[in-house]
């Protein structure tokens, strides 16, 4: 399967998205290592992983980014997410997609 892709350079280039695919998921492994030490002190493992659906990825990343708040925080509709929660973004692979980009970029304020 290939599709377009604008790198930042602006030019455009053929790509093959099963390759994105797979950088994705590299980078996704990437960043949630950064959480490895947070979520072996993690003291509420069992309810963050009822709450994701048992993705224990998410779990971890919830849980270093917003800690005991990590709960609500899943439950908090985001900008990042066109307001969606991240317990909203679960429903499909692709809104999952969305909500791993969105982490790793960073971008996740809740709307107030």
């Amino acid at each position: 399967m290939w599709g377009w892709v604008e790198p930042m350079s602006g030019t455009r280039d053929r790509v093959d998205t099963s390759q994105f695919a797979l950088q994705m998921d590299s980078d996704w492994a990437s960043y949630v290592g950064r959480f490895a030490e947070a979520w072996e002190r993690c003291t509420a493992r069992e309810e963050l992983m009822r709450a994701l659906d048992g993705d224990a990825t998410l779990a971890q990343v919830a849980w270093g980014l917003a800690g005991p708040e990590a709960i609500a925080w899943l439950r908090q509709p985001h900008s990042a997410l066109g307001g969606l929660s991240p317990v909203a973004c679960l429903a499909t692979e692709s809104l999952r997609r969305r909500l791993r980009e969105a982490l790793m970029r960073g971008a996740m304020t809740p709307i107030a």
